[in-house]
């Protein structure tokens, strides 16, 4: 499994919640450059190429661990 920054995960949770770039940028008080900076990264460390995709892998890992 991927190491993501404290930011890198707020990103990743938010995006799930289907919350846009500029509604994460304005709930974490960052630019919305920022947020597509992360979400580069988040999208790499993930081998994925859309938010879509991003959601349903964290989607599919808190699955995984309530099963655990």
């Amino acid at each position: 499994m991927p190491t993501f920054s404290e930011r890198e995960h707020a990103v990743l949770w938010l995006v799930a919640d289907a919350k846009c770039n500029k509604e994460i940028a304005r709930m974490l008080g960052v630019k919305e450059r920022t947020i597509e900076f992360h979400l580069t990264n988040i999208f790499k460390k993930l081998g994925l190429g859309s938010r879509m995709e991003a959601a349903l892998w964290l989607k599919r890992q808190e699955r995984r661990e309530k099963q655990e």
